[in-house]
């Protein structure tokens, strides 16, 4: 007869099976989160050890970035004085640079200085791995900027140029890789005017959607729900050639 009773009869030995069990999965799930602190570990203790050579490399670089940004920005007044409306002026030049970082800085840099009100979309971040999930708080997702996917805050501004991360629908023009011009803001699009390829001059609306991480350094793969744009008044040498 089933039941309540069936289980207490059941011989020792079955119950010390369970236990082991249970025993065996929680020492896994420690040591699965030893390891996963013990990489971040690394990681962090690898950024803030950089030599004063790295560091002082970094600054003149910077400095030298916000030369050439101030070039830009005067031969982009002049031309605006010819014939150029801004839309033409974004769309015909960008900066190419051989490294992201670089290339974020640019664009962040960038996006401050053009006019207009800036609208800021956040995403919202999580881990696949469920196991992992409580070693890795939302905030430390948030802060992760990586290559392939767009940023926790998109900061953008009508006309600025954006740079499409993912094939959408590549009849219709939105393939990785596409640049456009942002038209319009609503709470879960974002109306957009493609400015290279074959469908020049069309509208199109993003939605946003889910993109996982492929970077193999990180331990854990990250899921991030957002608009698959980033800003593009700077681009890679890589990306341009797309």
């Amino acid at each position: 007869m089933s039941g309540a009773g069936e289980n207490r009869d059941l011989p020792a030995s079955h119950s010390i099976c369970c236990s082991g069990a249970t025993q065996s999965s929680s020492t896994d799930d420690k040591d699965y989160a030893a390891a996963g602190r013990a990489d971040l570990d690394r990681k962090r203790h690898r950024i803030e050890n950089q030599t004063p050579e790295q560091t002082q490399a970094d600054r003149a670089r910077h400095r030298q970035i916000n030369q050439t940004l101030e070039q830009i920005e005067a031969h982009r007044v002049r031309q605006l004085r010819i014939n150029q409306t801004p839309e033409q002026a974004e769309a015909d030049r960008a900066v190419l640079s051989p490294k992201n970082a670089d290339v974020d800085f640019i664009n962040n840099k960038v996006i401050d200085r053009f006019p207009g009100e800036m609208q800021t979309y956040t995403s919202a971040d999580s881990v696949l791995d469920q196991r992992a999930a409580a070693l890795y708080p939302t905030e430390f997702l948030n802060a992760l900027n990586l290559s392939g996917i767009p940023p926790h805050e998109l900061k953008l501004k009508l006309n600025c140029p954006i740079m499409l991360m993912r094939n959408l629908n590549a009849l219709g023009g939105l393939c990785n890789g596409t640049r456009m011009i942002c038209r319009g803001f609503r709470s879960h699009v974002i109306e957009a005017e493609i400015i290279s390829g074959s469908h020049i001059g069309q509208r199109v609306f993003l939605p946003r959607i889910s993109l996982t991480t492929t970077d193999t350094d990180l331990p854990f793969q990250l899921r991030r729900r957002q608009f698959p744009i980033r800003v593009c008044f700077a681009m890679t040498i890589n990306k341009s050639q797309t």
